[in-house]
C-alpha cells in the first residue's frame, strides 16, 4: 500500500475515532460573583490567544476578533479538543470567535427583572464559540501541474466584498465552550483572576 495511501487511512481512523456527537446546548456555568468571573474570562480568552473585539460589562457581554489555526501544523495553538478537529483545521481554513454573555443567576425574575448585573452579584456565564470556514473564490486548478494554476477576479464577488476571501458561520465549537467554560470557572474560583 503506497505510504500516501496509509496516511490517508490513519487520518480517518483517528478523526472517527475522536469524533463523538456533541451537545446543542452552550456551555454554562455558576461563578462567584459577577465581577470575578467576568475578569477570569478575559484573562483566560487573552491566555488562549484571543483578541478581546468587545468587553461590555454593562451589558454582560464579551466577544472575540476572528482567530486562525492550522489545526496539527500549528501545535501552539490549543483551540482544537481532538484529533478530528486538528485534521479538520489543517485541511480546511477555520476561524474561531468566542462570544461570552452573563446573566444573573435567578435569572433576573420577578423584582429583578431587567436589573443590571451587579458586581457581586452571582451570575450564570454561557460561551459560545463559532467557527468560521474561509473560501477563496478566484482559483483555477490546472489537473496537469500545479505550477499553472491560475487565479481569476469575479467583479461580482469584489462588489460584494467576496474576494479575495470570505468567511461562512460553519459550525458550533462545543468541545472549545466546555474547555473555556471549565478554565474559566477553576479561575473564578480560585482567584487566579488577575492579570
Amino acid at each position: 500500500m503506497p505510504i500516501r495511501m496509509t496516511l490517508l487511512v490513519v487520518m480517518i481512523a483517528l478523526a472517527g475515532c475522536a469524533g463523538g456527537r456533541q451537545g446543542s446546548e452552550p456551555a454554562l456555568a455558576a461563578g462567584g460573583t459577577y465581577a470575578r468571573t467576568f475578569d477570569a474570562a478575559k484573562a483566560t480568552l487573552r491566555d488562549q490567544g484571543f483578541i478581546l473585539e468587545r468587553v461590555d460589562a454593562a451589558e454582560g457581554v464579551i466577544t472575540t476578533r476572528p482567530k486562525d489555526t492550522a489545526g496539527i501544523a500549528t501545535p501552539w495553538h490549543s483551540e482544537q479538543q481532538s484529533v478530528a478537529q486538528e485534521f479538520e483545521d489543517l485541511a480546511q481554513r477555520h476561524q474561531r470567535v468566542v462570544r461570552v454573555t452573563f446573566e444573573r443567576a435567578d435569572g433576573g425574575e420577578g423584582a429583578s427583572a431587567g436589573a443590571p448585573l451587579q458586581a457581586s452579584s452571582p451570575c450564570r456565564m454561557s460561551i459560545h464559540v463559532t467557527v468560521l470556514r474561509l473560501n477563496a473564490p478566484g482559483r483555477r486548478l490546472e489537473p496537469e501541474t500545479i505550477r499553472q494554476t491560475s487565479a481569476y477576479t469575479d467583479p461580482d464577488l469584489v462588489a460584494r466584498g467576496m474576494q479575495p476571501q470570505y468567511a461562512v458561520a460553519w459550525k458550533q465549537d462545543e468541545r472549545l465552550a466546555a474547555h473555556l467554560t471549565a478554565e474559566i470557572g477553576r479561575r473564578a474560583g480560585d482567584g487566579s483572576v488577575a492579570r
